[in-house]
């Protein structure tokens, strides 16, 4: 396996590619509802797994890109100033406000949820030895292993699902809920658990603390939450008219009274049961209240074209080249000596030509023949 600018410029490529793809199902209402979110969770891990394996496999076969995109890439690598080991190109300055930008995106992240955290200590009230809530998560949770705490606190918002390693139920005490009501949002929350909602959250978090500069990821960051919450829906539905019902109602009931209303810091960092804005709960209803169709050609569409590009992103290399006419000539005229490559210490080789640098390449592959110098 190879690591390059060229692996890295692919996987940067494939994986906002994807990112789009998700996007865009979930811009519009009936390609969501006709591929399912179940579909669009592959697309989400895919991407995921993408940016994780950044690397060129051995069967990959590399794609030059046209001489004027390759003249553009090398300029982006050539080191305008260099002093001792420190080179610096506009790629490197780019890399460096990337990492500042994505440094500062994960501690934003992290501290939203210390916030939420510290709140919850302070103020929530434990309500797990009282009922109905203990004889409630003693059914819910039957014979899984039950680490929840089940607490109170003074917020506007609605009901919700905090924490890994310390997991929380949090229920606002600024609402009245009926028993059937804390039944269905202890089911609720406690679903989010098991399915490891919360970690799943965070690795979207965490694609976009990477890519903080595409716009979409913001917006996939608020629609991932609707997402996680349809995964949930679906399980405490699932071939029950009544509970669909009661559960539907049980959601109307906790968006109208939360609607408008202020929360605490660091609420979006945790899975609530409702969300305050009215189109992410018609997403939810829409999906809940269908009936059960089919799965179409645009089903099959996404699914193949997602799945080719995501295979053919590990088969094909985008990769520059750059020929110069003048530089063959003399090659020709048996002057050789002109271009030569010097190898540097992070296993990269500057490409010099009578002695001035032309560009640095990670690999000699594509300069067959050429001579080696120690600087």
């Amino acid at each position: 396996m190879n690591y390059s600018f060229s692996t890295v410029l692919m996987t940067i490529l494939t994986s906002n590619l994807l990112i789009a793809v998700i996007v865009l199902c979930f811009r519009n209402r009936k390609i969501m509802l006709s591929i399912g979110y179940k579909l669009v969770a592959v697309f989400l891990i895919l991407t995921v797994l993408r940016f994780l394996f950044p690397f060129e496999v051995p069967f990959s076969r590399n794609i030059y890109f046209p001489q004027w995109l390759s003249f553009v890439v090398a300029l982006l690598r050539y080191p305008f100033i260099s002093f001792w080991i420190i080179r610096i190109s506009a790629w490197t300055l780019f890399g460096f406000v990337w990492l500042a930008g994505t440094l500062y995106f994960f501690r934003r992240h992290y501290r939203r949820k210390e916030l939420f955290r510290h709140f919850i200590t302070r103020y929530g009230q434990k309500l797990n030895n009282l009922e109905p809530y203990r004889t409630m998560m003693a059914e819910i949770c039957g014979k899984r292993r039950n680490p929840l705490w089940v607490v109170t606190a003074p917020y506007y918002g609605a009901p919700l699902q905090y924490g890994t390693i310390w997991p929380y139920i949090v229920i606002p005490s600024t609402m009245d809920f009926s028993d059937e009501e804390i039944y269905y949002i202890l089911r609720h929350e406690t679903a989010h658990y098991y399915r490891h909602d919360a970690l799943l959250k965070d690795a979207v978090g965490f694609l976009r603390a990477i890519y903080w500069w595409n716009p979409l990821c913001s917006h996939l960051v608020s629609k991932t939450d609707i997402l996680l919450e349809m995964r949930v829906d679906e399980k405490l539905i699932k071939g029950d008219e009544a509970a669909r019902e009661a559960y539907c109602r049980t959601l109307d009931r906790i968006n109208e009274e939360i609607r408008g209303k202020e929360s605490v810091p660091g609420f979006d960092a945790a899975i609530s049961v409702a969300n305050v804005k009215s189109e992410d709960l018609e997403y939810r209803q829409s999906m809940m209240r269908r009936e059960k169709k089919r799965k179409g050609p645009l089903f099959y569409f996404l699914a193949a074209s997602v799945l080719a590009l995501y295979i053919c992103s590990y088969c094909f290399t985008l990769e520059a080249y750059i020929t110069m006419p003048w530089h063959e000539r003399e090659l020709e005229a048996g002057k050789e000596e002109h271009l030569y490559a010097v190898p540097l210490e992070d296993g990269t080789y500057d490409i010099y030509w009578d002695d001035h640098l032309t560009e640095n390449v990670d690999t000699l592959d594509l300069h067959i023949g050429i001579s080696i110098r120690e600087k």
